[in-house]
Order: structure tokens, then sequence, then C-alpha cells
């Protein structure tokens, strides 16, 4: 159950749910991919701070949480993601917002700002450097998960390649919510026949935009290594900064929120520009 009040809304004929709270320029938080995923789970602890600062919107993803699948598998994960993204804002008629996107959050964010730039005031990405992840990494990520099943053993396992410590960062209540929503998702693709795992090059779409971009990044990430040619993006796109955090994963967002709450606010808000 969510802190915050649920709102739904039909985007495209998929019901969505997600959490808006405060006032102000828009933040809109997209969440990852891990199982059992939602947007009030995996900024659980971004919500409140930032929304005193701005109007913070954050939906679950299709197949997550509270959002329905489509009626049929998707041939492309990626771009069914994005086209659901954008009719979300449509139905809420978002005309500018921010986009702070962890993990598959992050490549929506990407897509999105490449496709609909007027759409996109700032970004921020969280354990995301564009994908393009090799061949021999996706391999080895679908052998080690292709068999998860929404158990508390399963989900906890699938959490640990995320979360630093996931003992200290998934507490019982926490697995809880994270398995509740995965037996709901999986319920879902087992019924569609799964979702095919695709992630896109979007580099070259980072390497030309137009939009301040901020990349927020856990040191012991074993999601998406730093080593996973991070910096070398950072390089290549214009108006950015990179930032790392000791003792994080994949989800600095939650597991440092002291340190990542002023730096979203600075960045979104433009403070960190003088600087």
């Amino acid at each position: 159950m969510s802190a915050w009040p649920e709102k739904y809304v039909d985007a495209a004929g998929v019901k969505t749910r997600y959490i808006d709270v405060g006032t102000g320029d828009i933040a809109l938080l997209l969440h990852s991919a891990d199982a059992g995923s939602s947007g009030a789970l995996e900024y659980r602890h971004n919500i409140e701070p930032l929304s005193k600062h701005f109007r913070v919107i954050a939906p679950d993803l299709m197949g997550y949480g509270g959002t329905d699948l489509p009626a049929t598998r998707p041939l492309k994960t990626s771009q069914a993601f994005v086209d659901h993204i954008l009719a979300f804002t449509e139905a809420l008629d978002i005309r500018r917002a921010h986009f702070v996107g962890n993990s598959r959050g992050g490549l929506i964010s990407i897509a999105v700002a490449d496709v609909r730039p007027a759409l996109v005031d700032r970004i921020i990405l969280v354990g995301n450097a564009g994908g393009a992840v090799s061949k021999e990494y996706m391999d080895h990520q679908i052998a080690m998960y292709k068999d998860i099943r929404p158990t508390h053993k399963d989900v906890k396992f699938f959490l640990s390649g995320s979360y630093h410590d996931v003992e200290r960062h998934v507490p019982p209540p926490v697995l809880d919510q994270y398995v509740a929503n995965a037996v709901v998702q999986y319920a879902g693709y087992d019924r569609i026949g799964g979702l095919p795992v695709d992630v896109p090059d979007l580099r070259p779409q980072l390497a030309k935009t137009v939009h301040p971009v901020l990349f927020v990044f856990g040191k012991q990430d074993e999601r998406w290594p730093p080593s996973h040619d991070a910096l070398e993006v950072f390089l290549n796109t214009p108006l950015s900064r990179f930032y790392m955090l000791s003792d994080c994963g994949h989800h600095p967002q939650t597991e440092a929120p002291n340190d990542f709450n002023p730096l979203a606010v600075g960045f979104l808000s433009g403070a960190l520009d003088a600087r």
C-alpha cells in the first residue's frame, strides 16, 4: 500500500496507476524494470522530499505495480514502454516536465527526449548510461533471471543484483511489497506470453541531446557496472554532470537519499548551474 493517494488514468487503453503530489514544475519519476518494481516503491525515499519543490508524478510502468499490460505481447519492449509514457503524459495533459529515470526508466527518458524534445526540460539518469549492453552481458542476465518466479526467495535474489546491501535496503515489509507486485506482474506475463528483453543503444541520442543531463551512479552497481562505458558516455553528452555515490548499487536514489535528494533538487531547479 502506497504512503500517498493512488490515482489512475487511461493511457491509450492501458489503465495506469500513479502518484501525484506537490505543486510547481513537474518532476516525472520513472522506475526500473526490477521484479516487483513500482513508482511509489522505488522512489519511496524521494517523493516526499522532492514534492516540497516540485509537482512529483510517479507512474507505474506498463505491467508493473498497478498498471496493466497491453492486451497482446509487444514486439519490442523498449518502444512499448516509451509509447506508454508518451500516452500517459498526454492523458494528464503534461506539456513539459523534468524526467528522472532509474535503469529502464532512464532509457525511456532518453527516448522521450529524442522524439518529443519540447516535452522534456532536464533529465536525471540513475544507473543508466544509454543502454548498448553487449550480447554476452545480456545472455548472462537472461540465464540468471529467466526462471525467476514471484516468490520471496526469487525476488530477493533478483534484488540482490540491484541493491548493494539488500538486507539493509529491502527489509521484510519492503520485500513483501515487491513480491506482492511481482505476483501480479508475472501473472500478466504468463497471460501474454512474457515480454521480450531488449536494451536499445541510445548513446547517439545522448550525444546530440539539447537537454541538461545529470548522471548518478552507485559505485557498487552490479546491474550496470560503472565500467560499462559510463564515463565515456558522460564525456560525449553535452550539458551533463556526473556523480558517483559510494556504498550504492543500482538504486542510489533509494540507497543514498540524503545525497540524492538535494542533488536532484539542485540540478532540476538550476541551482547547480552557477557552480
